[in-house]
């Protein structure tokens, strides 16, 4: 190298060089440390000619200090090899002159930083760490062909994660990774094996990324996934389709249009079909209560478009005929069950109206649903197909009763009944609606629990989105739902109850636990709505030290570091005294200003044996017992007590006597109600 041979032309010079006459006489001449001659340096760059101190080895001469090897004559410092000279530092190898830093490779030049490929805007934002949706995204959304449904259009609703695409936007726009929930992950993992692909006609690479596709256009939660993989575990699902005469008639759809209650349930089938043709299903059955034809569809390791094709033109082919002919509920529910007894099924009646038989029909259909063997493993949904809500009342009534059994409106009446128990904040979508009709019945405490008026807790809520989710995002939806209770309308007691409800002094308590219904407010708040809170209300177990630091969005402050909510604050909880004696619990009228039913009706404390109907002591009540609400007449001189005593006592006698009817307290051979069918008997 030149380094060498200029190193051994200076040992080998004239005497001038002091490493030469070293050389020559083999002697050491003595210099000042400062007169040493010092030897070329060997961690210097090896450059070229022509170029300037302070660049780098295999650059082109031409080249300014600091650029890299690699970049272009022409290219400024702090650009990246590969880019094209004339594009500013800080863009990244693809993207062209033009374009701003930030922006992503394949974009076009104008368009912002923060679009992505293609132009489309990033789905999710962050305002003060709450994720909302992000408004660019939702102009973009409203130009396609495939317009987004209620989520994206309603800007109060959660932001849904459909897919693991959206899961990649929802973490670059967090400042941690958003984990999804566990479930999730166990219900990837599962529709990913090789057999359950098989099954489907689908490849393992793509499954989820084609399942994706399909949750995103109906906006479905990708928590969603774990509660549809729950079909696989029945043996069957079948359809019961009313094709009485009075399924003619016309309603308004979901999309507004007006068509026939025929072509709704059958809109509604076919909707059903194209998620079902995605998840690992057992077969399924198609009958009608009237007609003989039944429609049996099962995977046979098609794809599922395929699947979907063949069952379209099946069901097609089967509404063509015009309905007609009587509603006989009662009798194919009986062969259903009959049919299926000792097999796990899952049971979908679509139906309009009343039963043949009326109210004893009604009654003996309530008995069978309700006591029906093994309902966790025979699930029945009933969808009903009217805008008459007295025409399927019998249905609400039965789902109230059954367990395991769920009721759905068309899209457009459920999703008004959720945004009045739940608010605005819950992203009740086409798909979130499509999969509760598929799965309600099978998750009584959460999907099946919208209409209960009481909050998810936060781990609920996760487990339905699918993704794990902030305190500030949870604190939405809870101010959310809180709110909408408090703006119901008062039609009915129940409702007065709701609004009143003071749920803010309970956030922790959501916050923490697993299910609503293990809450004792929330046994407590049921428990009054049904007419039984006899007991005291209970307390917060630990003050809502959040809702101080960290107030929800509609908080107006009242003063440095408090907030004041816009609504009259909740009244004193203070228990009066009269309602520390003991056997009368905690009487109601603090908040709500009527007194319990035990008041009413005379119900005797239990230390007063042999008085039944005898109204408590006086004096437990003060000087004026009407103050809490005692009738008139309500004066121990009345013989036989208040109330006007029945033979037999109070409340009037049923056979069988004293509790109330079977429907409440057991068994229907003890108290007269009809014995089920012989075949649910043990």
């Amino acid at each position: 190298m030149n380094i060498y041979r200029e190193l051994r032309k200076q040992m080998t010079s004239g005497s001038n060089s002091n490493w030469g006459s070293c050389h020559r006489t083999n002697q050491a001449p003595y210099h000042l440390p400062s007169q040493v001659p010092q030897p070329p340096q060997f961690n210097q760059p090896i450059g070229r000619p022509n170029m300037q101190p302070g660049t780098q080895p295999n650059i082109q001469p031409g080249m300014q200090p600091g650029m890299q090897p690699g970049m272009q004559p022409g290219m400024q410092p702090g650009m990246q090899p590969g880019m094209q000279p004339g594009m500013q530092p800080g863009m990244q190898p693809g993207m062209q002159p033009g374009m701003q830093p930030g922006m992503q490779p394949g974009t076009q030049p104008g368009m912002q930083p923060s679009m992505q490929v293609g132009g489309k805007p990033p789905k999710y934002i962050k305002v003060n760490n709450v994720t909302q949706l992000n408004p660019e995204w939702q102009k973009f959304q409203a130009g396609q062909p495939n317009k987004p449904t209620s989520a994206a259009t309603n800007p109060a609703a959660l932001p849904i994660v459909c897919n693991m695409e959206d899961h990649a936007d929802l973490c670059a726009v967090s400042s941690n990774p958003v984990p999804l929930a566990p479930e999730i992950d166990e219900a990837i993992m599962r529709i990913q094996e090789p057999q359950t692909c098989a099954a489907l006609g689908v490849s393992t690479d793509t499954v989820v990324d084609d399942l994706g596709r399909l949750f995103a256009k109906y906006e479905v939660p990708i928590g969603m996934l774990n509660k549809l993989m729950a079909l696989s575990e029945l043996q069957e699902l079948e359809f019961i389709i009313d094709d009485s005469g009075s399924m003619g008639s016309r309603s308004r759809g979901p999309d507004g249009t007006i068509h026939s209650r025929w072509e709704e349930a059958q809109l509604r089938l076919k909707e059903l079909i194209e998620i079902l043709a995605w998840i690992p299903i057992p077969p399924i059955t198609i009958r009608f209560l009237n007609g003989p034809q039944v429609i049996n569809l099962q995977r046979t390791g098609d794809s599922p478009q395929m699947f979907i094709s063949r069952a379209h033109q099946a069901i097609d082919s089967a509404f063509a005929r015009r309905p007609d002919g009587g509603t006989p509920v009662l009798e194919r529910l009986e062969e259903s069950f009959s049919r299926g007894c000792g097999r796990r099924i899952g049971r979908y009646l679509f139906c309009d109206g009343e039963p043949n038989g009326g109210n004893l029909a009604r009654q003996r259909i309530t008995d069978l649903l309700r006591y029906r063997q093994s309902p966790k493993d025979n699930p029945v949904t009933l969808c009903s197909c009217t805008e008459d809500d007295s025409e399927v009342e019998w249905m609400k009534e039965a789902e109230e009763i059954a367990p395991y059994c769920a009721e759905y409106d068309d899209f457009i009446a459920e999703s008004k009944e959720v945004q009045e128990d739940q608010g605005s904040a819950l992203p009740f979508t086409k798909g979130f609606y499509l999969v509760g009709s598929l799965v309600g019945a099978m998750n009584p405490d959460d999907l099946d629990a919208l209409d209960e008026s009481v909050p998810f807790t936060k781990s609920t809520l996760e487990g339905i989105m699918g993704v794990t989710m902030g305190i500030e995002d949870y604190r939405r939806y809870f101010d959310s739902m809180k709110n909408a209770q408090r703006n119901r309308p008062q039609r009915t007691n129940a409702d007065r109850i709701k609004r009143e409800m003071d749920w803010d002094s309970y956030f922790n308590e959501f916050l923490n636990e697993k299910w609503s219904k293990n809450l004792e407010i929330v046994k407590w708040f049921k428990a009054t709505l049904e007419g039984r809170g006899h007991f005291a209300k209970p307390a917060p177990s630990q003050p809502n030290t959040y809702a101080q630091s960290m107030p929800p969005s509609g908080y107006a402050p009242a003063g440095p570091g408090t907030y004041q909510p816009p609504y009259p604050p909740p009244q004193s909880q203070a228990v009066p005294q009269f309602a520390q004696q003991p056997g009368y619990g905690v009487p109601p009228q603090r908040q709500y200003g009527a007194p319990p039913p035990q008041q009413q009706y005379g119900v005797p404390p239990p230390q007063q044996p042999g008085q039944y109907g005898m109204p408590p002591p006086q004096q437990q009540y003060g000087a004026q017992p009407a103050k809490y609400g005692a009738p008139s007449g309500y004066m121990p001189q009345q013989p036989g007590g208040y109330p006007p005593q029945q033979p037999g006592g109070y409340p009037p006698q049923q056979p069988g006597g004293y509790p109330p009817p079977q429907q409440q307290c057991g068994p229907p051979e003890q108290y007269g109600a009809p014995r089920p069918p012989y075949y649910f008997r043990k």
